[in-house]
């Protein structure tokens, strides 16, 4: 039977298409993403095709581009060096900043 990578654990750091799209490709594999971002949130949540989105209050919503690139990954709020971070880190098999 076929698991994919199932027991893969990658940590996310990326704020860009190219990392998001990979870590996208693990977690579509059956790798375990978990997105690291910073507490006022990926700035690709803004993003839209005309120009980042300078103000929430236009949108209650993600945008496209950052559901379709993060929907089968766990979000948490942290930066290197916050301890929570650094312990998921450890546990990691990939890190993709």
């Amino acid at each position: 039977m076929l698991h994919g990578l199932n027991d893969l654990r990658v940590m996310d750091f990326s704020d860009n298409i190219a990392g998001s799209y990979a870590t996208k490709l693990l977690a579509d594999a059956g790798a375990e993403v978990i997105k690291i971002e910073p507490a006022a949130g990926d700035p690709m949540r803004r993003w839209s095709g005309r120009r980042q989105r300078s103000d929430r209050a236009h949108s209650d919503s993600d945008s496209a581009l950052f559901q379709f690139l993060n929907t089968a990954k766990k979000s948490v709020i942290g930066e290197f060096g916050d301890e929570h971070v650094s312990e998921l880190i450890s546990t990691a098999d990939i890190v993709v900043n």
